[in-house]
Parts: structure tokens; C-alpha cells; sequence
């Protein structure tokens, strides 16, 4: 089974949503086109995580892609350099792309290729740029991921006989316990999060203890 990828591109007037997946060849699951010319752009992150949710996607990682006029691109060819010295040209050369009147810019970059001229190793680099308010101001990506998780999550909750969910909490207190045993306290914090649902599906409104916060073990 291909594993699935969400492929999300933000445009001056539009959100674009793909989920492929490659096993033997590419296949195409889902897809979806936002209209956000008439969105506040405070309020396109909720109208992305609306649509993931309501057209049923499933993958649970992505990359996104931003194109319009606040983005710009260069291919470079250096000789290999330290991290230290990439990221001093790459900043030198991210201002340089920059538009004028930018306030605050963005920039990643990738290496494409290695080659060799006269016997010198030379690194083929593409560099993006675009403003931080266009990239942060109307996407999270890992925020939307978590979010879309959680959605999914719970529908498989709300799907579970009691029985299931029996076996579901067993499993997870279990997890829970493992992952405190062996310090891996961000695990057993997402186990005992997962548990929290799953006994607010199964008993309803969890009790209060004495400094009045939830009981979830």
C-alpha cells in the first residue's frame, strides 16, 4: 500500500490540496482547490483544516509549497561548505532576493546535485525566499497535521464498540507506564493525552480532582 502525502500550495488567491501516494507508480486520492480571494487571511489556516476534514484526506504528513509575487528562487553553485558558512551565504544571498519594501523574509534551500569541474566538487543549491507573514500568517503546517490526527483519532474513537474502547484503554495505560519507565516522558504525555479521550468517549465528562483539573488515569 502507497504511503500517502499531503501536497498543499498556497497562491495569492488560492489553496491547492493533493493526497498522493507512490508504490508502484504515483496514484492520486484526493484533491481539493480553496478560494480564498474573499478570506480574511487570518481565517484561511481554519478554512484549510475545515476542508481536510470535510473532503475525508487522510494522509498525516505534508509539504507545502508557496508561490505568487512575495516569493522568489535562485540556483547557486558553490564549492561544499560548513553548515556555519551555508547559512551565512544563504542569508546574505536570501536579502539580496529579497523585494523591495519586504519587511521580514523567509528562506529555505536545498541541495540538488553534486558535479565536478577540473577536479573541484561544486554543490548545485536552490534557494527560496518569501515573506514571513505570507508562510506564517496563514499556515501552520505541523499544527494543521496534529489537528487533522487528533480529527481522525477521534472518529475512530466515536466508530469503537465498548468493548474496543475497553481494549483501546488497557493498551494505552499500558504504553503510558512503558514510556514513564523508560524516561520517554513526550510519549507518555501523547499516550496519556490519547487516554484522556478515550475515557472522555467512554464515561462521558471526566471527573474533577481535588485542584479542580481533569482525571485522566
Amino acid at each position: 500500500m502507497a504511503n500517502r502525502l499531503l501536497g498543499i500550495e498556497y497562491t495569492d488567491d488560492f489553496i491547492k490540496i493533493v493526497e498522493a501516494g507512490y508504490g508502484r507508480r504515483l496514484k492520486v486520492f484526493n484533491f481539493a482547490v480553496i478560494d480564498t480571494r474573499n478570506v480574511d487571511p487570518a481565517r484561511r489556516a481554519e478554512q484549510l483544516n475545515h476542508t481536510l476534514q470535510v473532503r475525508g484526506f487522510e494522509a498525516k504528513d505534508a509539504m507545502v509549497a508557496a508561490s505568487g509575487g512575495s516569493t522568489e528562487h535562485r540556483l547557486l553553485t558553490l564549492p561544499p561548505l560548513s553548515s556555519r558558512e551555508m547559512h551565512f551565504v544563504m542569508q546574505r544571498e536570501s536579502r539580496k532576493l529579497a523585494p523591495a519594501g519586504t519587511a521580514e523574509t523567509l528562506w529555505s534551500y536545498d541541495v540538488l546535485k553534486t558535479k565536478e569541474e577540473l577536479g573541484i566538487k561544486k554543490n548545485q543549491i536552490l534557494l527560496v525566499t518569501a515573506e514571513r507573514e505570507m508562510i506564517e500568517g496563514v499556515y501552520d503546517p505541523q499544527q494543521v497535521v496534529m489537528e487533522l490526527k487528533a480529527a481522525q483519532e477521534h472518529a475512530r474513537y466515536q466508530s469503537m464498540s465498548e468493548k474496543q474502547l475497553a481494549r483501546e484503554i488497557r493498551q494505552l495505560e499500558k504504553q503510558m507506564l512503558e514510556h514513564a519507565r523508560n524516561l520517554e516522558f513526550e510519549k507518555a504525555a501523547q499516550a496519556r493525552d490519547r487516554l484522556g479521550e478515550l475515557k472522555k468517549n467512554f464515561f462521558g465528562a471526566l471527573p474533577e480532582d481535588e485542584d479542580g483539573k481533569r482525571a485522566v488515569g
